[in-house]
């Protein structure tokens, strides 16, 4: 491989690992409810009060004397899950990479189609 063709095979390993790492966060992330929600789910009295809250520790931030779990959007993955998951995605990165640059043509390739493999799985 010559270094453009290197260049372009790395910016594809890197193009495709941030696709990925991407797709984990998202998958990991909780989305909170926005204001609007949390008054139409106030208002269908859908939302029960936390119990034994204290009103006066929460002064104006009246949302946090109730109990908004029900209606969070659970993530697929776990923080620790995220991390493990993009841990193995940096190991095969780096590893891929070097195929590249130490291998020859037939080893880079071999490379970048098991990465793209194992990107897959993630």
């Amino acid at each position: 491989m010559n270094a453009i063709e290197k260049k372009y095979a790395v910016s594809r390993i890197e193009d495709l690992a941030s696709t990925v790492r991407n797709s984990i966060n998202n998958r990991s992330r909780v989305e909170p409810l926005n204001k609007k929600q949390m008054i139409k789910l106030l208002q269908t009295g859908k939302v029960n009060a936390k119990k034994n809250s204290d009103i006066s520790y929460y002064g104006t931030c009246i949302y946090s004397l109730f109990d908004w779990t029900p209606f969070l959007f659970i993530p697929e993955l776990s923080d620790k899950q995220a991390n493990i998951k993009k841990a193995k995605l940096a190991a095969d990165v780096q590893e891929t990479k070097d195929a590249i640059m130490l291998g020859d043509n037939n080893i880079a390739l071999e490379f970048i189609n098991k990465f793209a493999g194992r990107c897959k799985k993630l």
